[in-house]
């Protein structure tokens, strides 16, 4: 099926530090490239600071200057897209229920004001009225379907631009976004137990189409930076939170990296460059 090629005008942006960050660099509507500028990338908003997954952790990784912020997607038994990492609530919410079998009217009296499970909807809400993109990660392909039809109405209505919406997760998963829409961008994620501990296959990298590798960061060896460059790939890893780590993979070229220390990182690739 042919991809979401059109780029409807996008809302005026919200003055505001979420929309006006002195410490931006660049924007991450922009994709990544294996010659490109350098972007950060803020998982599950500013977890340091603030519940992961939420909309107030998601301000303030915006506010810090995050070019884009990771974010987990769940859907509810009534099929709403909603962003939690785990299966069930109970580790954030201290709720033992699967997220699978509640409801949003449930969800909705959990927590309270902004300290809630937000929708993927209104998580591009937020994101439209700033230049950074949204990384959405799927831990399974059910998840596919019911969010690319929240990314899809949200740009149809001009909500967010199609750029501002970025995949990653399991290679199912992102097969089901590729074979839905040819101009999506993917982030291949990777780990040591992917592919029985090898580099994925070059077929798999021709299906998918990414525009960045995206290993976890003790992969990331000068052979793979190799293996990267030699299929025209922009690198990345996760999730780099230690200073000197920080700075070693800055210093050796990385083109993209997520932390949960996204004002740490901010001032990192500030003094590197």
């Amino acid at each position: 099926m042919p991809g979401l090629t059109t780029h409807p005008q996008r809302p005026e942006p919200v003055e505001g530090p979420a929309a006006r960050s002195s410490t931006k660099i660049n924007s991450g509507t922009s994709r990544l490239t294996p010659d490109g500028p350098f972007h950060s990338i803020a998982h599950r908003g500013d977890p340091v600071s603030h519940r992961e997954n939420t909309l107030p952790g998601i301000r303030a990784a915006l506010d810090a200057g995050a070019d884009l912020v990771e974010i987990d997607v769940k859907v509810s038994r009534d099929e709403e897209v909603v962003l939690l990492h785990d299966l069930t609530l109970e580790r954030l919410w201290n709720d033992p229920r699967p997220i699978t079998e509640l409801d949003q009217d449930q969800l909705a009296g959990i927590g309270d004001h902004d300290q809630q499970i937000p929708t993927l909807a209104e998580t591009l809400q937020l994101i439209g009225r700033t230049d950074s993109a949204l990384l959405i990660d799927m831990d399974s392909p059910h998840w596919a379907g019911p969010s690319l039809r929240v990314v899809t109405d949200a740009v149809r209505a001009g909500v967010i631009t199609a750029d501002q919406a970025v995949w990653c997760g399991r290679p199912d998963a992102l097969r089901l976004i590729r074979q839905a829409d040819d101009q999506a961008r993917i982030i291949f994620s990777w780990d040591e137990s992917d592919g029985g501990g090898r580099l994925p296959a070059d077929d798999v990298i021709k299906e998918l189409a990414p525009e960045a590798f995206n290993p976890h960061w003790p992969m990331l060896t000068d052979e793979v930076f190799g293996w990267i460059a030699d299929h025209g790939l922009a690198s990345c890893c996760w999730t780099v939170d230690d200073d000197s780590l920080m700075q070693e993979l800055l210093g050796r070229g990385v083109n993209a990296m997520i932390t949960n220390r996204i004002h740490r990182l901010q001032e990192l690739r500030t003094t590197d460059a």
